[in-house]
């Protein structure tokens, strides 16, 4: 929602901001999908329902969450 704050703010009024705000939504569903089939690929080396599989998982998860993070706050760097 920051982020969303962040757009409007930053928009004028010769743009279509609820445009802009369902890409940014429609964006957010698809990389969400797209991280947990990576994640799921990469757990799948190991025996599923194992804790290495898990560990895998999560592992994937949070490096690709921490890096949509620093995407994130460089985006809002730029509006402050």
């Amino acid at each position: 929602m920051t982020y969303l704050d962040k757009i409007k703010s930053a928009i004028n009024e010769h743009y279509n901001i609820e445009e802009v705000i369902e890409h940014a939504r429609r964006a957010k569903t698809q990389w969400d999908n797209t991280i947990i089939d990576d994640c799921t690929v990469d757990a799948s080396l190991w025996i599923k329902e194992s804790p290495a599989y898990y560990d895998g998982y999560y592992l994937c998860l949070i490096q690709h969450y921490s890096k949509r993070i620093g995407y994130f706050e460089h985006f809002d760097s730029g509006y402050r």
